[in-house]
């Protein structure tokens, strides 16, 4: 194992889409939960995969990203686009192929999913394999049956399929054999608005502390209404998923709120969880 080796990367596969009327899906069991929620995708809509691992050392992370989009779909970096795309449900799992670049496979009950990349494009292939350690939520709640909102806010949708995961890393980057092991997560959004249209500030963040597992999103619309959600997990079990009982506030350098289009990332971030003990 090289432990030695620090690492960040991201990278985005996409696929195009066509200029025509999308239905979307904003309510849980009209499809698996990981599915797809935009039919089909066109030039104002996005639905992306998203998975990361961060080594337990926390020197090495990997982003990997595929999605669905438009021209008007706003996201850093230059995506590499897939030749074909396949994407399906098994349960409330997903699987994907995006040829020439890469695919995904999820369980029937999402708790394991392993993540492939051969892209000679990018000199790189290998795999990603997560194991959950956290069960999955909606934005607002724990209940997974039908009919469940799955609006983070207006016009974007949000599933944390793996809050937390045990995971492990192999990749051959051009030559270079990169491989470690740590806590992994995987969510995917959607939207039927073009993404940067919809927020003034998105502050999302995800960890592990001990036997807890914790993810949380601060949403700051346009219009200045703040949309929150936050879970907490202890020892595989929900102690808190809601979208109350939490506020999230930058500190130190760049800590302006509301931040502005210019400001930069903050030192940190100052996180108030108000959570019920599963104790006794």
């Amino acid at each position: 194992m090289w432990s030695n080796i620090s690492l960040y990367a991201c990278l985005h596969f996409a696929a195009g889409v066509l200029d025509v009327h999308s239905t979307v899906e904003f309510r849980s069991g009209q499809t698996g939960l990981d599915g797809m929620k935009v039919f089909p995708s066109n030039d104002t809509t996005v639905d992306w995969w998203y998975f990361d691992v961060v080594s337990w050392d926390h020197k090495s992370e990997i982003v990997i990203t595929f999605y669905t989009a438009g021209a008007a779909f706003n996201q850093s970096g230059t995506p590499n686009m897939a030749e074909d795309v396949r994407i399906g449900t098994i349960g409330n799992g997903s699987s994907g192929e995006y040829q020439g670049v890469g695919d995904w496979l999820g369980s029937s009950d999402m708790s394991q999913y392993v993540v492939r990349l051969d892209s000679p494009s990018n000199g790189i292939f290998g795999e990603i394999i997560l194991k959950s350690v956290a069960p999955p939520h909606l934005p607002c709640t724990d209940d997974l049956s039908a009919g469940g909102d799955l609006l983070l806010a207006p016009g974007v949708g949000w599933v944390n399929v793996m809050p937390d995961a045990d995971a492990s890393v192999y990749f051959n980057w051009s030559g270079t054999v990169v491989e470690f092991s740590g806590t992994g997560y995987h969510d995917k959004n959607w939207g039927n608005v073009p993404m940067g249209s919809t927020f003034r500030s998105w502050y999302w963040g995800h960890g592990r502390a001990g036997p807890y597992s914790v993810v949380w999103f601060d949403f700051l619309a346009v219009d200045g209404t703040e949309y929150k959600s936050s879970y907490v997990a202890r020892d595989g079990k929900i102690l808190n998923a809601a979208c109350e009982g939490i506020k999230v506030r930058p500190f130190g350098a760049n800590s302006t709120y509301p931040p502005t289009t210019t400001t930069g990332s903050p030192s940190g971030f100052n996180i108030e969880l108000l959570v019920q003990s599963n104790d006794g």
